[in-house]
């Protein structure tokens, strides 16, 4: 017999209360405990089923206001920065034709169009091993996405730089499934609709050294950061100790810092014209995550005003991550790539 929680509105006010940053936003969700087994279950429904799901919605808020917190620190940190060096900066401070190999500080916003594809597992312990779930295939969520991407560089000697970027990736969705998934504490059974959700911020910091430099061409080679912030999670009627639930919904939200090589160039066939390329690269080991990244780039520039370009570029990203938790081990393999639509401003 399927278990249900009937009472939905027995919550006080502050419980359909979501607060962000200084505005608070209240919303006719409402949500309790759920006893099953001994243990404590949340399970959510409204009154109104075109509502949309509170953890969703919630989800998003906490998403959108760290991502805005992440942008918001880079772009302070590099108006700081230019700040600091306003004095002596200009415009062609250094070598080079093209603005962007001469100027001191170059920012970028862009529009990125990724194709997505990954599988993730989640074990209930260290024996249980959970299913491997094909997130397009087997739950049906995006395999595309529509995304804002923000970069920022600052060449603080003729051939040393240090660049910042920042995007996020999101792929939902749900579907009737037709093998049994096992996620973590919970097994959705063939034929139970099962929703998905994967969202994952990318923050990167690159420091780099131009061995070759001249007026038209530059080659170098560094080290950086990639900071991971993963969020996924499945959502459906469910088995948990043999017991149905209805609406139940397990997630992991973990974040990792992994340390890089990479290397970068460019060529400027005039004042007006540059192509840029560059990789990133990992495969390791450190505390319990395990795996293993790649983030390529190639792109072209036109610079239409002294101060203004726009150009076209396109990005692969692989990420191959496994974490080894004290109750039970999860991991991802995601890869996403498209073309990217930018606009920078240099000075």
């Amino acid at each position: 017999m399927m278990t249900e929680q009937l009472d939905y509105w027995n919550v006080s006010r502050q419980d359909s209360m979501l607060e962000f940053g200084e505005y608070v936003i209240f919303c006719p969700l409402q949500f309790k405990p759920l006893q099953v087994a001994g243990q404590t279950w949340t399970t959510q429904k409204n009154s109104d089923q075109s509502v949309p799901d509170y953890n969703r919605f919630r989800s998003i808020i906490k998403r959108t206001e760290k991502a805005m917190k992440k942008i918001l620190s880079t772009i302070c940190g590099c108006i700081f920065s230019a700040s600091l060096f306003s004095a002596t900066a200009s415009a062609g401070t250094y070598a080079g034709i093209h603005p962007l190999q001469s100027d001191r500080f170059s920012f970028a916003i862009a529009g990125y169009f990724p194709e997505i594809d990954g599988a993730v597992w989640g074990d209930h312990d260290l024996t249980n091993e959970g299913t491997e779930i094909d997130m397009q295939g087997d739950v049906g969520m995006d395999d595309s996405d529509t995304l804002p991407a923000f970069m920022a560089r600052w060449r603080f000697f003729e051939k040393s730089i240090l660049q910042f970027e920042y995007f996020d990736i999101n792929s939902a969705g749900g579907k009737t499934i037709g093998k049994t998934i096992e996620w973590e504490d919970l097994e959705f059974q063939v034929g139970a609709k099962v929703n998905g959700n994967l969202e994952m911020g990318v923050l990167r910091a690159f420091y780099g050294y131009s061995f070759i430099k001249d007026d038209k061409k530059e080659f170098g080679a560094g080290i950086g950061l990639h900071h991971l912030d993963v969020d996924i999670s499945f959502r459906g009627d469910a088995l948990i100790n043999d017991t149905p639930v209805l609406s139940a919904e397990r997630g992991i939200d973990e974040w990792a810092i992994l340390p890089n090589i990479g290397a970068y160039g460019n060529y400027a066939f005039s004042d007006k014209w540059i192509v840029t390329g560059r990789v990133d690269w990992i495969s390791a080991a450190i505390d319990k995550y395990e795996g293993g990244l790649w983030n390529v780039e190639g792109a072209i520039q036109y610079q239409a005003f002294r101060n203004f370009g726009v150009g076209a570029a396109y990005r692969y990203v692989a990420l191959d991550i496994e974490v080894d938790e004290d109750d039970g081990d999860w991991g991802a393999d995601v890869d996403f790539s498209g073309p990217m639509i930018f606009f920078t401003a240099n000075f």
